[in-house]
């Protein structure tokens, strides 16, 4: 006998048996991947997006504070 976390349940045993519905929605993509595409009329991101960089003669170690003085 198997153990009981083993077991399936007579609702996945049928599982094939099962009339589909998923298919009949003609807004599905069959690319899996279309979901993490850029959307059509989002501007690409550019270098106001990515940070940037530093700006020379600052010094970024001043305003860590007390706790990490070591």
């Amino acid at each position: 006998m198997r153990h009981p976390a083993l077991r399936r349940s007579a609702r996945h045993s049928k599982r094939d048996s099962r009339p589909s519905s998923s298919n009949s929605d003609p807004s599905a993509s069959p690319d899996p991947a279309a979901q993490n595409r850029v959307a059509p009329n989002a501007p690409p991101d550019g270098e106001h997006n990515q940070g940037g960089v530093r700006p020379e003669g600052l010094e970024y170690q001043r305003d860590l504070g007390s706790e990490q003085d070591a």
